[in-house]
């Protein structure tokens, strides 16, 4: 049986950045103790409201 993954740690200078989860919609969000070089993409600056969208966010594919 195949099990799905729903949630995905994301790393970054080599240390937890945050989590990828798969809802009704992709979501990503920076842990709380994300320092600014830890930053995923450019056009995904660190903040404190969570990234949505319908499609997988093109930094991760």
């Amino acid at each position: 049986m195949t099990r799905k993954i729903k949630t995905l740690g994301v790393s970054a200078g080599g240390r937890l950045a945050g989590e990828l989860r798969k809802e009704s919609q992709f979501c990503f969000a920076y842990d709380s103790n994300v320092n600014e070089g830890q930053c995923v993409s450019l056009t995904m600056p660190i903040r404190p409201q969570e990234y949505r969208k319908s499609v997988l966010h093109p930094v991760f594919e």
